[in-house]
């Protein structure tokens, strides 16, 4: 009976490292080059908001349009409100929009210009696009 717990425990540890080893490969293979392409979509306009709050700039409402979708697990507002913790972050465009609101998508899209008369495009680099009132430094 002894010899047959510590062959079972023997099979289990088998059994719970190669486990691990097959969500160390998922990971480093899937996972991550996911989460740094999706990342990248998202970093220009985090350093930018904190460049707005260093300014004390106020900043209203956030939304996000994301055309290009993504990975199932990794969605671009999941990320952005990891960055944008302290707001409540839009999905979509709204039907008005204030002078301290941001609209933030990954390209530049003249369909939202023509809807908001005046707002101002700012292309923060080859895949962030904002689209406020509010007057950025570039």
């Amino acid at each position: 009976m002894l010899m047959r717990i510590k062959h079972y425990n023997w099979g289990l540890m088998l059994l719970i490292t190669y486990m691990a080893l097959c969500q160390i490969r998922y990971t480093n293979n899937f996972d991550n080059p996911v989460k740094e392409k999706m990342s990248s979509k998202i970093l220009t306009s985090y350093e930018e908001k904190c460049e707005l709050e260093k300014s004390g700039t106020d900043i209203g409402q956030i939304y996000l349009y994301d055309t290009e979708g993504g990975d199932g697990n990794w969605k671009i507002y999941s990320i952005a409100q990891f960055y944008f913790n302290r707001y409540t972050l839009q999905i979509g465009l709204p039907d008005y929009i204030k002078n301290n609101d941001i609209i933030i998508s990954t390209i530049k899209i003249d369909e939202i210009e023509d809807m908001y008369k005046d707002i101002l495009c700012y292309e923060l680099d080859d895949n962030e696009v904002w689209y406020t009132y509010l007057q950025l430094n570039q």
